[in-house]
């Protein structure tokens, strides 16, 4: 089979050797035209314009009939060389043979994948088998739904209302606000036992209605300092100690946590030994409750650089597991001064004065409530809309500020 540069080349040649037939013809009937002129000039009258005028006319015809001819022989390699390329005289068949089988192989792929993902991620596909009953991931979802449905939607539409009002009103926290309240309620032992991606959620939350709470609410100096006067005890910072925790699974590694802790080790040179965990490394935490107020107290009168062995279980599942605890630091319960707590003490009173975090989420949900597409879920928020009517027929008091 000729490759495509043979083809080009024969192709050039052709179209070559068909030029130069057709220029030769020409001069041919450009030199026969020359010399029917020296005769003509030797005749006279209306009989020599006469057959000149013929002359050339028909010498016109011949050379369109000439360039008609040359065009159409072009035009016929042209097709005859397209018919090649698909097998000869046979290239439309071919041609559309060809792109049957592409598009008959396409859609076959297509099909093929939309089973595969049909298969993957259809509902009635089996989550698990339990003897011969297959728990299918419809019926798992529906008990989901009704376990968990209302609730989890109720949380996502209210963390949505606060959003959004807080982005109109210019009163989302920052990170920074985030970040000093996270320390505040660590110092007051109040601090959630949440994820820490999900304690920040929350806790930006919590700062953004409160932002929107005391919106337009303003409260004087003497204010502030009569607040921090009679309420010293709310302000004074709890008594507190910087510790190191770990817990350890048996009594031997045990007794290698109290030896490492004694000579110093860092928490994260302790927490990458093997079946040894240290709270806040490598996002491990206590869960709430793991402190009762007793330990807490036992903890918290250790003196400092004192390393003690806790919540050693003689029998149970947690047999041999232990907390060991290493004293840093203790620091005393002082009440900072009213400087260093003024914005602080002026945002209590400012939310003392506001609505209370029930009236105003009414009110922000009232004001942007969700339209539902499915309309099946749309009791789940039966209790906001309930709520909210109620509050609408309720008469007005002069308890809350205006809005």
């Amino acid at each position: 089979m000729p490759s495509p540069l043979s083809k080009l080349i024969q192709d050039f040649q052709h179209r070559l050797a068909v030029r130069r037939q057709h220029l030769a013809h020409q001069k041919a009937q450009k030199e026969y035209a020359r010399r029917q002129g020296e005769v003509f000039k030797a005749a006279d009258g209306q009989k020599a314009a006469q057959q000149r005028a013929l002359f050339f006319q028909t010498l016109r015809r011949r050379n369109a009939e000439r360039k008609a001819a040359v065009a159409n022989a072009l035009r016929l390699d042209t097709l005859r060389e397209a018919g090649q390329s698909f097998g000869g005289g046979a290239g439309k068949p071919k041609l559309r043979r060809f792109l049957s089988r592409t598009v008959y192989v396409l859609a076959a792929v297509s099909l093929l994948a939309n089973v595969v993902l049909f298969m993957r991620w259809s509902p009635s596909r089996a989550l698990l088998t339990i003897g011969k009953h297959a728990v299918s991931k419809r019926e798992y979802e529906a008990n989901l739904d009704a376990a968990a449905g209302k609730p989890v939607l109720t949380r996502m539409v209210v963390a949505e209302v606060i959003k959004q009002a807080a982005a109109r009103a210019k009163a989302a926290p920052t990170s920074a606000d985030i970040d000093a309240r996270i320390a505040l309620l660590r110092r007051s032992g109040a601090l959630p036992n949440l994820p820490p991606a999900e304690l920040r959620t929350a806790i930006g939350q919590d700062i953004a209605l409160e932002n929107l709470r005391m919106q337009g609410i303003a409260v004087s100096d003497a204010e502030i300092a009569g607040e921090y006067a009679k309420h010293a005890a709310k302000y004074t910072l709890p008594a507190q100690m910087q510790a190191t925790l770990v817990v350890a699974p048996n009594a031997e590694k045990t007794a290698q946590a109290v030896h490492l802790l004694g000579t110093g080790m860092s928490p994260a040179g302790i927490a990458a030994i093997p079946g040894l965990r240290v709270d806040g490394i490598n996002g491990f935490g206590l869960p709430a409750g793991a402190l009762s107020p007793a330990l807490r107290q036992a903890i918290l009168a250790q003196k400092d650089g004192a390393v003690q062995v806790y919540s050693a279980h003689a029998t149970g599942p947690n047999q041999g597991v232990a907390l060991i605890v290493k004293a840093n630091s203790h620091v005393a319960g002082t009440l900072p001064p009213l400087a260093q707590v003024h914005d602080l003490v002026a945002r209590e009173l400012r939310l003392q004065k506001a609505p209370s975090a029930a009236a105003e989420l009414l009110a922000l949900y009232a004001a942007n409530k969700p339209v539902f597409d499915m309309t099946n879920y749309q009791p789940y928020l039966g209790d906001l809309d309930a709520a909210v009517a109620a509050k609408a027929a309720a008469p007005k008091t002069a308890s809350l500020p205006a809005r």
